[in-house]
């Protein structure tokens, strides 16, 4: 094993999602120490969500990258209209009443945005990042978090030492299974969701978004500058291995029926083709343990309606690089440091798994539309109140603004770092 103690971090994040980016990015201009290790060998994995609310574009915003992000290949969602069975709009929801001038939902391809985020991040000497490195134990002393050790692309393990480690390695967290912290699962039964591709033509809808559903599944796509990228979810009450047993023919049927448009298109679309994410909702007693933070989906796993996983994150990620920056540099941040990050979204997150934890349990009632609740239903008929559930998509009910009183590194180079092996 190779020992690089000598090469101390602040803090060392694991994982390479929109959470850690960010938090590495602002921890490195603050002046701090950072190495990003991601497991795999690029960001350009597939099925990863693309979508930016307000709360995340505002947020980068205010740390000066919005500009340079507008000019990355992107479509923008300011309307979303939900077609049910028959043809029939279920609803329709409209960001464009928003109070940002970010009114509307930005689909951009996340392995763009994380390498843009990394670019950024690796102007700043102090910032490091180490592809296929995949964290395989914590190190500890006295029950305190010290360092990781990992494997490199030629299977030799390496240790590092760190005053902080931060587990952003997403709802299957090695960091948070090392832990062996505490996760209480919200949800009663398990969604499935199906994933796939299908490429673009010149003559597709201008709209970012594509809602629509038969009588087993829903179907959301996202439009990226190049392809769609779809989902199913399967319907309360239907068995996945049930589904697929049916054949690929009845899958490709289906998706014709709800969009007849790309019907020629799913014909080309096999089994291999697809991607199975089973979710279920999740989250940790606690985030942290001494020398250790979980944030994201290591911490709280969301359901992926609304989008609002990868805005999460990048809230979390602020509020952790606000409160962990000044005392990063006097040395190990404390336990009740830690516990204040939780603290502060906490109750969000619970009341945010409970609506979807209920949605997610419910069986399906005959009148069932799409992608909302009842009472969100509700709310849309009512004018003064029919922005609230776009509104809670849009910006959640903790605000948070980026201390830029920390961020004063500058960068030292306009060309992005060479990535570590």
């Amino acid at each position: 094993m190779t020992d690089n103690t000598a090469a101390q971090y602040d803090v060392i994040i694991a994982g390479g999602g929109p959470g850690g980016v960010v938090m590495g990015y602002l921890l490195a201009r603050a002046g701090r120490k950072v190495l990003l290790m991601e497991a795999y060998k690029d960001f350009n994995r597939q099925f990863r969500g693309d979508t930016l609310n307000p709360l995340a574009m505002g947020l980068l915003d205010q740390m000066g990258l919005m500009d340079e992000i507008l000019k990355l290949p992107h479509n923008k969602v300011e309307t979303v209209k939900a077609v049910g069975a028959g043809g029939i709009e279920a609803y329709g929801l409209t960001y464009s009443r928003m109070p940002s001038k970010f009114n509307y939902v930005m689909i951009l391809a996340q392995p763009v945005f994380l390498d843009f985020m990394v670019a950024k991040a690796s102007q700043y000497p102090n910032f490091h990042v180490r592809m296929q490195a995949r964290v395989n134990s914590l190190i500890e002393e006295n029950g305190v978090i010290t360092g990781v050790t990992y494997k490199d692309v030629k299977g030799e393990t390496h240790r590092l030492s760190a005053k902080l480690v931060v587990g952003a390695d997403g709802r299957n967290s090695y960091v948070r299974e090392a832990a062996a912290l505490e996760t209480i699962t919200t949800t009663q039964t398990t969604d499935y969701v199906v994933w796939f591709k299908l490429p673009l033509e010149t003559d597709d809808v201008a709209d970012g978004l594509v809602a629509r559903e038969v009588s087993d599944s829903t179907l959301f796509m996202f439009r990226r500058a190049d392809e769609w990228q779809v989902s199913l979810t399967l319907k309360k009450g239907v068995d996945y291995k049930a589904w697929k047993a049916r054949g690929i023919e009845v899958m490709r049927a289906d998706v014709a029926q709800m969009v007849p448009e790309f019907a020629g298109r799913m014909q080309d679309i096999e089994w291999k083709d697809t991607a199975l994410l089973p979710v279920e909702l999740k989250r940790e007693v606690k985030w942290y343990r001494d020398g250790l933070l979980l944030i994201g989906d290591a911490a709280h796993i969301m359901s992926p309606f609304g989008g609002i996983g990868i805005n999460l994150a990048i809230r979390d990620a602020v509020i952790a690089a606000n409160r962990l920056a000044r005392p990063l540099e006097q040395g190990r941040p404390s336990t009740k440091i830690l516990a204040s990050i939780q603290k502060r979204v906490e109750w969000e997150i619970k009341l945010t798994q409970g609506i979807q934890a209920k949605l997610q349990d419910s069986a399906p009632a005959p009148d069932k539309v799409i992608g909302l609740p009842p009472i969100a239903r509700f709310f849309l008929r009512i004018p003064v109140l029919r922005d609230l559930p776009i509104f809670l998509l849009s910006f959640g009910l903790v605000p948070v603004k980026v201390d830029t009183s920390v961020l004063r590194q500058r960068p030292t180079s306009l060309m992005p770092a060479a990535l570590e092996g």
